[in-house]
């Protein structure tokens, strides 16, 4: 039942490349990966980039470094770009500055009405790291709000007329437990995330979300302030959201997290990093990435690495494979909750099994066309009449 991490590392991730999921910095995603993080390496990586592509690139998660390979190239004295990146770099132009004003409105509105909104995700990298949305794209604005706050944005949602298309509104405590967050459609056609869980491994651990709001900041930018994450908060982020399968290739990740270390590395919390991995059973998901990135930072310490390389359950090996392949059907999607609420959720083992029918029930609205009976129980059992 209890397997070493570091044995299982080099098959895992050769089981991601064979898979092409797009995680790892395997196979043609090594040489987008240093074509997007090295100018000096970035003519030889492209041409091997190109050279493995015997395919369309895989959905936009894989074009959307291809902005930064462009400026890495001209970088280093290119003088014709391929019509792949110029096709991408206009794209991006578009489409950042869209979400942007977006974005100024929303942290507008939420200063407005005193909420601490907290921009996470490709937003606050923006705002901290790349500051430049021709480097750095993203496709929607995510933040996170303090739970007492949530009455607060549906009204504004209400008001506004942003669209929830699956009609949660999580007003009801029951739900939110269930729930990490809530997406939006603006008028302008942009998605807006609203977390009150940065991510939803930590949805039982509220003392791990208390310290991520005690440690936000306030940094200037687009004339405004904008509050995000620390970075080691970000950097928690980044990992843990990044090795997750996604019809978007997720390969942006990893050029994020390194970016980060270059940049903060002197401020980094590794002590959190660790009791974040321990607390959310999460130490072969950090583990798997901190030694992806340590492939090209020096700034990861090899003692953390040492110290998450413990045996780790059959649970944890399950969540893991799940997590870095594309879950599909029904049976993906329950498998995947009950993972997660075995895993985290606290009580004995007995409580636990008890407990999850109602959590899966309460939680349905994430998976509406998969589970819609459950949905419609749920509406029922917390109608107005009732």
């Amino acid at each position: 039942m209890m397997q070493s991490i570091l044995a299982r590392k080099a098959n895992i991730i050769d089981l991601m490349a064979r898979a092409a999921s797009g995680i790892f910095a395997v196979g043609r995603f090594e040489h987008l990966t240093k074509a997007a993080l090295y100018p000096e390496l970035s003519v030889e990586a492209w041409s091997a980039y190109c050279d493995d592509l015997s395919q369309e690139p895989l959905g936009n998660g894989e074009t959307r470094l291809y902005p930064l390979v462009a400026a890495n190239l001209k970088a280093a004295g290119m003088a014709r770009l391929d019509q792949k990146l110029l096709a991408a770099r206009r794209t991006a132009t578009v489409q950042s500055e869209i979400i942007l004003r977006a974005a100024d409105e929303v942290n507008n509105l939420f200063a407005r009405h005193e909420i601490a909104a907290v921009f996470t995700k490709g937003m606050a990298l923006q705002i901290t790291e790349y500051r430049n949305p021709l480097l750095r794209t993203f496709s929607d604005i995510d933040c996170c709000i303090q739970i007492d706050d949530i009455p607060a944005v549906v009204q504004i949602a209400r008001e506004e007329g942003w669209v929830n298309s699956v009609n949660l509104t999580p007003e009801n405590p029951h739900v939110i437990e269930a729930h990490a967050e809530m997406t939006f459609q603006l008028p302008t056609g942009v998605s807006l995330d609203i977390h009150w869980v940065l991510r939803r491994a930590f949805s039982f651990t509220p003392e791990l979300t208390g310290d991520f709001f005690a440690t936000t900041r306030l940094i200037d930018w687009r004339g405004q302030p904008w509050r995000v994450p620390s970075p080691t908060w970000q950097l928690i982020e980044t990992i843990e959201h990044g090795i997750t399968a996604n019809e978007v290739i997720p390969i942006r990740w990893l050029p994020d997290a390194v970016t980060l270390l270059k940049n903060s590395a002197s401020v980094f919390d590794w002590g959190l990093v660790e009791r974040v991995a321990q607390t959310t059973n999460l130490q072969l998901v950090f583990l798997a990435g901190l030694t992806n990135i340590s492939e090209h930072s020096r700034n990861v310490p090899q003692g953390i690495l040492e110290r998450l390389d413990v045996p780790v359950s059959q649970f944890q090996i399950w969540e893991f494979r799940a997590r870095t392949n594309l879950r599909t059907t029904l049976f993906d999607r329950l498998r995947d909750e009950a993972l997660h609420y075995f895993l985290r959720a606290p009580g004995s083992v007995i409580a636990r099994v008890l407990r999850f029918p109602a959590f899966l029930i309460k939680g349905a609205g994430r998976s509406r066309r998969s589970i819609d009976l459950l949905v419609r129980v749920w509406n029922y059992k917390t109608s107005d009449r009732n």
